[in-house]
């Protein structure tokens, strides 16, 4: 999530936030993966129903280009539109510069959502 969030800094987490509201794109989560020990910081970019794709390292929603002010390097990322199902959200880390194939990212199921950072 650098430059957005030093590695090794404290974080702080609302694990209740989803519990009385639903996720919104932008929000920073903690997600965990498989057996829950490995917690990740995300960006939530996708909601269900929506399409999402990255061509030359801009996202699309819906097919309408999405400003990311959190952004500095794209990356360049590519990813054909993605039809987001019913209970998934669509999330990435902020550092885009990083190969796609060396970070973890697409879709969470919202069980997986533990949290949201209190302070955005």
């Amino acid at each position: 999530m650098e430059p957005t969030y030093k590695n090794n800094s404290i974080k702080i987490i609302n694990k209740l936030k989803y519990k009385f509201t639903e996720p919104k794109r932008e929000d920073v989560v903690v997600i965990s993966i498989s057996s829950g020990q490995t917690l990740y910081l995300k960006r939530i970019l996708g909601l269900p129903g929506e399409r999402l794709s990255f061509k030359k390292g801009k996202l699309f929603i819906n097919g309408k280009s999405h400003n990311e002010p959190y952004i500095y390097d794209d990356g360049g990322w590519e990813l054909n539109p993605l039809l987001i199902p019913e209970g998934y959200y669509f999330v990435a880390g902020d550092n885009r510069s990083v190969r796609q194939e060396n970070v973890v990212y697409g879709l969470t199921k919202k069980e997986h959502l533990k949290g949201a950072m209190l302070f955005q």
